[in-house]
């Protein structure tokens, strides 16, 4: 087959090589190895720390490679000023249009969340701290101890569909709220799968915080 190339020379060493028509016509640039391609930069000092730092020809091309890293060049004096400008006036997205914050701050966007007149949120006066006595208890060694105590008896297997994989729960037999003296005792508890554990609690929060619940909803998962 007859080659369609021809034999140039490598920029950086002068060495005489052979280049297909495609590599051709792909760039005009020709270098006899990669070793050759990445020593014909330069090095330079940059411009936010001063550390000389070594920088390759294609970023010398397209005038790049003044800074040594990219946390230099957003540190750089020259660059924040650069980006502070670019959204000045007319250049910044918000220019002449209203925030959409305005006259809504501290309302409710929608009127099913909005609180009614007079009612008192469950966390006020609690700041940040909302954190319930429960999940305080879950993180003691009591507890954990518990719960490891629980899954040993029913041997890691849902004591209702009996699934043994996925996640598993230490369920309190009598309410956790309800019953306190009974919250540590072996015998109060049993281990659930994530789905029965959530089938119990609905229908025990049914029971017992009907307020909570829709009528007709708690109606079905007393049947079930």
């Amino acid at each position: 087959m007859k080659k369609t190339g021809k034999i140039v020379k490598c920029e950086n060493c002068r060495k005489e090589i052979y280049k297909a028509r495609w590599q051709l016509e792909k760039s005009n640039r020709y270098f006899c190895s990669r070793e050759c391609s990445a020593t014909m930069g330069t090095y330079r000092k940059c411009l936010n720390c001063n550390k000389e730092f070594y920088v390759p020809l294609w970023k010398i091309k397209i005038e790049k490679g003044f800074y040594c890293s990219i946390k230099c060049r957003y540190l750089s004096k020259k660059v924040r000023l650069k980006i502070s400008q670019s959204k000045i006036g007319e250049n910044n997205p918000m220019y002449g249009k209203e925030s959409w914050m305005k006259g809504k701050k501290g309302l409710h966007l929608s009127p099913k969340t909005e609180f009614k007149e007079g009612t008192i949120p469950w966390n006020k006066g609690l700041g940040n701290n909302t954190t319930t006595e429960r999940q305080k208890e879950m993180g003691t060694a009591k507890y954990k101890k518990w719960r490891m105590k629980v899954f040993q008896r029913d041997r890691f297997t849902c004591q209702k569909c009996g699934k043994k994989s996925g996640k598993l729960i230490a369920d309190h037999i009598k309410m956790w709220a309800l019953f306190i003296q009974l919250r540590y005792r072996v015998s109060n508890g049993q281990t659930l799968c994530e789905s029965c554990n959530k089938e119990k609690t609905r229908k025990e929060m049914s029971i017992y915080w009907k307020n909570q619940y829709k009528k007709s909803k708690a109606l079905i998962l007393i049947q079930a």
